[in-house]
């Protein structure tokens, strides 16, 4: 018997199997290569990303909104500035106006709600003031509002003292720098605004 024959083909039939199993495998291999080159890459990627939206805000619009729904905002506070009171004159009277403050460390406080009256000043023979006279019951008087303002109406030609009218007492209003009586004139058709009449105290309770 020759040995290496038998061997020879005892190898020869042992590699068939063998070499069966590497061809199913690259055939295998191909096949699968040749599958993935025909799929279209946009089959793996997707092509859109859906993101849920965060709740609305109400003071941001979304885009579902109509025309319709208006976003409500707070309403601002709305300040209301009292008109300065004006005289009312006419073609024979005419009118007064001013505002008292007194000053304080803390601050400035107006004479609020206090009785304002005017005397009538008499002259001498050269027209010169000599003296007035106050009666509450006939003369023009008036209130001061919360800013410490007084308005005169109407107030016939002449000249006037100012009053402050408590009620208990009476006090002739002086300038505080001079130290002298005010005296006011007035004339037809015309008003006189004294401005701002500052003091340190005045002889009335609560402004001493």
């Amino acid at each position: 018997m020759d040995t290496k024959n038998s061997l020879g083909k005892f190898l020869k039939l042992s590699l068939i199997p063998a070499l069966i199993v590497v061809i199913v495998a690259i055939v295998a291999i191909v096949y699968v290569f040749r599958d993935m080159g025909n799929r279209n890459l946009s089959d793996a990627v997707p092509t859109s990303l859906s993101v849920e939206a965060p709740n609305s805000s109400p003071l941001i619009p979304s885009s579902s909104n109509t025309a319709n729904d208006v976003p409500m905002f707070p309403t601002p506070p709305v300040f209301q500035i009292s008109p300065i009171p004006t005289p009312i004159v006419s073609e024979n009277t005419g009118g007064l106006s001013g505002r008292i403050i007194i000053t304080k460390a803390g601050g400035n406080v107006p004479l609020a709600g206090l009785m304002i009256g005017l005397a009538e000043v008499l002259l001498d023979e050269k027209g010169h003031p000599k003296a007035s006279g106050y009666e509450p019951s006939n003369a023009p008087r008036t209130v001061t509002d919360d800013d410490g303002r007084f308005v005169f109406n109407h107030l016939e030609p002449g000249m006037y003292t100012i009053i402050l009218d408590s009620a208990v007492t009476y006090y002739q209003l002086n300038d505080e720098k001079t130290g002298d009586t005010i005296v006011v004139k007035i004339h037809p058709g015309e008003i006189v605004d004294l401005g701002e009449l500052r003091y340190s105290s005045l002889p009335i309770p609560g402004f001493q």
